[in-house]
């Protein structure tokens, strides 16, 4: 009697365990038959050589040699004029610290006075505002990201203006009478309490204006800019004189160059591609910066040189860097991204009529991706633009004859990226 009750355990216990591993291998293979998708968006990519650069510049030193303390009437990287008041000399550092405070104000009072015409200019609107502090705002983030301390301070004091429009906008603000009021009583009390300048400091040349020299203003030859190779690139490793009368440079041309080292295989890439690319200083300044490929300098084909690129582009950030890190970027791809792991091989079919008027069809083995389409799966073409490490770019729109029957992949298609037994027309759950 024991030993059947025995058995009988054995038996229960066998069954169990064979419906435990019954269920096991029915979710094993439920899990890998089951469709996963991902929603079809659109993505831009640069493709992008990454490399160091050199700035070179059309640039002059602004001398002084009469003694004093320079407080400096323009900003790095405003325009001048010829001849036109650089700084001016005072005779104690606290004149040339109210000087400056004083323009600072003037300033300060000159957008708090733009600010009260809000309301009265009408093509001002609160959702262009809107747009623009968002802009700004992602702007800034970008900057932090980057370490991009020097244009944080730009942002920032766009900011300010931009929600102080806002506050005018909105109604919680009616003018700014009170504060320009304050600003200007200020600027009075520093006029009366700071002696005149001894004299002021004028620029020999037209240009953009910077305070600061480094000695490498003359180290490569601007006007021979198009012959420099990479052993001048390489050579450039210290740093010249700066006179002791120098009170800062004006940058009196228009263009400018960077000169980059580059492989064998970039030089090709830029020797053979658009002379248009872009130039990205991820230390130094946030934003694509529009470059010109003017020459690549090699000693023989297969050998490194360096590309000389022209940029007209100008602001304060931008004329006070010398060496940086540089991302110069070749080509820009738009579409949409599908994941590599979607990519499969299927037969995609073409329907036409032939001379009689018979409908014919045919079949092609293509590439593309299956797209859930409501209860069942069907397979599009796909045209890649570009291949990442995981993802590629197709592209939406391809031109006339790409396709073999012309349908490919559309924004916010489900394209199913996991799943088993897969094949056109396929039913699913």
């Amino acid at each position: 009697m024991k030993r059947t009750e025995k058995k009988k355990g054995m038996l229960v216990t066998g069954g169990i365990i064979l419906l435990v591993a019954v269920a096991i291998v029915t979710y094993i293979v439920k899990s890998a038959s089951a469709i996963q998708t991902e929603d079809a968006v659109s993505i831009e990519v640069t493709d992008y050589i990454d490399t160091t650069g050199y700035v070179v510049r059309n640039e002059n030193y602004i001398l002084s040699n009469r003694e004093g303390i320079v407080a400096y009437d323009v900003d790095d990287g405003e325009k001048i004029s010829y001849n036109g008041v650089v700084g001016s000399v005072f005779q104690t550092e606290k004149d040339a610290l109210n000087h400056k405070k004083i323009r600072e104000l003037d300033a300060q009072i000159e957008n708090f006075e733009r600010l009260n015409q809000t309301n009265v200019n009408v093509q001002i609107g609160l959702d262009s505002v809107n747009n623009q502090l968002d802009s700004r705002l992602i702007q800034f983030q970008e900057d932090l990201n980057n370490n991009s301390f020097k244009s944080m301070d730009t942002n920032v004091s766009e900011l300010m203006y931009l929600i102080n429009q806002k506050l005018i906008l909105t109604g919680k603000v009616e003018n700014f009478d009170s504060e320009i009021e304050e600003l200007k009583q200020e600027k009075e009390r520093l006029e009366a309490e700071t002696a005149d300048s001894l004299y002021t400091i004028t620029s020999e040349y037209a240009g953009y204006f910077v305070s600061t020299c480094d000695g490498y203003e003359n180290i490569l030859s601007y006007d021979d800019i198009e012959n420099v190779t990479l052993d001048d690139y390489n050579n450039v490793v210290t740093a010249a004189n700066v006179p002791d009368s120098a009170i800062g440079k004006v940058i009196h041309s228009l263009n400018w160059y960077v000169v980059c080292p580059v492989t064998a295989d970039q030089a090709f890439s830029l020797s053979n591609g658009s002379t248009n690319v872009t130039i990205k200083m991820p230390y130094a300044f946030s934003e694509d910066i529009p470059a010109k490929v003017i020459k690549v300098n090699q000693e023989t084909e297969d050998s490194d040189g360096v590309v000389i690129l022209q940029c007209s582009y100008m602001d304060s950030d931008l004329s006070k860097i010398r060496s940086e890190t540089v991302q110069i970027g070749l080509k820009t791809y738009e579409g949409i991204r599908v994941s590599k792991d979607a990519l499969h091989n299927d037969y995609v079919t073409y329907t036409y009529e032939d001379e009689s008027g018979n409908t014919v069809e045919e079949q092609k083995l293509v590439q593309g991706v299956y797209v859930k389409y409501g209860s069942k799966l069907i397979f599009k073409q796909v045209s890649i633009l570009y291949a990442g490490n995981d993802f590629v770019i197709c592209d939406p729109s391809p031109e006339e004859g790409v396709l073999y029957n012309g349908k490919t992949v559309e924004l916010y298609d489900q394209i199913v990226v996991s799943g088993g037994n897969l094949y056109d027309g396929k039913i699913i759950d």
